[in-house]
């Protein structure tokens, strides 16, 4: 019973540490429970069921968020029972990788253990490697439930990310979990005498000065670098002053017609009399208005999927208004076609003219393509781009990440400065993905040094720093601006 306990409650921590709760200091113990109920499980076959425990648990808490995902209006107008069955199907698919994930970390604890600080690294390295293969290799193949994202408000340690990414985070997490909970274990009494005696016990087995001094090393330098980091902020990212802006109004993710562009169009035209100067302002994804653009013409596609009136009249008013601001570069979310085929795509309008198209590249499955080619009603199969995700705009590289490309840390463009991020969190009827996914960026931030301006209808719209600071942000609709340095 105390192995059960202990299991459900290092779940309960774990889960308070997710960013829709973010009680993110609770990061360093949390594991604690868990991994002194895997040292004390009597066998190898209790020590996997207690993590199939905490495995469930924590895997259904990260993937909860899916739960209030609206996906009728997207997939092809099915009913709302084939709605929860899709969604559900996707939440438990989740839910078993993050059970998957855990079962090789509680065998390889139990059968290399040597209760000395080695312990401490293989279990820390091992817990970093299974969750980049989780992330890369799972079923949705994102990074909801890593470890690491709770350090992302933690100056004096989150800056491991700018050279070992999120999963750098996690081993220092984890690793810290693990020396706590192997000092406890060995502790007679959980006195600060019975404490004192156990960790230099630790110390004195075989390697165990060795292994004290790296992670004592690991904790200093850490501490110590991300200070520095903090204290020596450079004024200037970039190599000229860059205004940048988000439009976001306040209609639900399925609004699609003509009293969305109007909307959208009022807010511009008070965001541009405000600030004349702007030289980029992005626009969320397919919603300004929804519709299908022919990349080879600049107009829009002759099939579209969805009938708004008056859009050819709509099209044509956006056209004029990119000319009436023509120093201002538009960059929206919309979908594309070429040669057949249809695209997710950001889409960048200067002086009445499509200048750039970045599509998506990793597309989500169930939503935007069927996976296995499962006979499910997607509402437009869609293609995966095959670009970098990298332009040249102003003078400087410039990525995208579009909507769910921001949980992917592998797809940030190598080499830029500013990464622009159209999404539409509107498919979720509550806000814990939202505050999932700016988390996520701030993230990625702080992996590629870069500005992310990520403008997201139905959720939280924000631009950070390359050290992961927020310098705006609101949620639901907003109008943001800020010159980048």
């Amino acid at each position: 019973m105390q192995g059960i306990f202990f299991s459900l409650f290092s779940a309960l921590l774990l889960i308070l540490t997710l960013p829709y709760i973010n009680w993110w200091w609770l990061v360093f113990v949390a594991l604690v429970p868990y991994f002194l109920a895997l040292r004390r499980a009597s066998t190898l076959r209790s020590a996997l069921s207690l993590t199939m425990l905490f495995g469930v648990s924590y895997g259904f808490a990260a993937a909860w968020p899916l739960l209030n995902v609206t996906a009728i209006w997207w997939t092809g107008g099915i009913s709302m029972l084939q709605n929860a069955v899709l969604v559900w199907t996707v939440i438990l698919s989740m839910t078993l990788c993050g059970v998957l994930f855990f079962l090789p970390i509680a065998y390889a604890e139990r059968r290399t253990r040597t209760s000395g600080i080695r312990d401490v690294f293989v279990v820390a390295i091992l817990w970093a490697i299974l969750e980049y293969l989780r992330s890369k290799y799972a079923l949705m193949g994102y990074e909801w439930g890593t470890v690491g994202y709770a350090l992302v408000d933690m100056p004096e340690v989150k800056h491991i990310a700018s050279f070992a990414s999120v999963y750098g985070l996690s081993f220092f997490a984890v690793a810290t979990n693990m020396m706590l909970a192997l000092i406890i274990d060995r502790a007679r009494t959980l006195t600060p005498l019975g404490v004192k005696r156990s960790l230099w016990e630790l110390i004195g087995l075989r390697g165990g000065k060795y292994g004290m001094a790296i992670f004592l090393s690991l904790w200093i330098g850490s501490v110590g670098f991300g200070l520095a980091r903090e204290a020596r902020t450079p004024q200037k990212f970039l190599s000229a002053p860059l205004h940048v802006a988000t439009v976001v109004s306040d209609f639900d993710g399925a609004a699609i017609g003509g009293g969305t562009y109007r909307a959208y169009r009022r807010d511009l035209l008070l965001l541009l009399a405000a600030h004349p100067d702007t030289d980029i302002v992005l626009l969320p994804e397919n919603v300004f208005p929804f519709f299908r653009v022919d990349e080879m013409t600049g107009m829009l596609a002759k099939r579209q999927f969805l009938f708004i009136d008056d859009q050819n009249s709509l099209y044509a008013d956006f056209l004029s208004l990119t000319k009436r601001y023509a120093l201002t570069t538009f960059a929206v979310g919309v979908h594309t076609e070429r040669d057949g085929k249809g695209y997710n795509s950001l889409v960048f309008y200067r002086d009445g003219a499509m200048e750039y198209v970045q599509k998506k590249r990793r597309l989500l499955p169930f939503f935007e393509y069927a996976p296995l080619s499962l006979p499910i009603p997607i509402f437009e199969p869609l293609t995966p781009g095959n670009g970098s995700g990298i332009l040249s705009l102003f003078g400087m590289p410039m990525g995208t990440l579009v909507c769910s490309e921001i949980d992917d840390g592998r797809m940030i463009p190598f080499g830029t400065r500013v990464i622009l991020s159209p999404a539409n969190d509107g498919v979720f009827a509550s806000s814990a993905a939202a505050r999932m996914h700016r988390a996520v960026a701030r993230m990625r931030a702080l992996e590629s040094g870069a500005y992310i301006i990520r403008a997201t209808k139905g959720g939280i719209s924000v631009i950070i720093d390359p050290y992961g600071r927020i310098l705006a942000s609101q949620e639901g609709r907003a109008s943001l601006w800020q010159t980048l340095h």
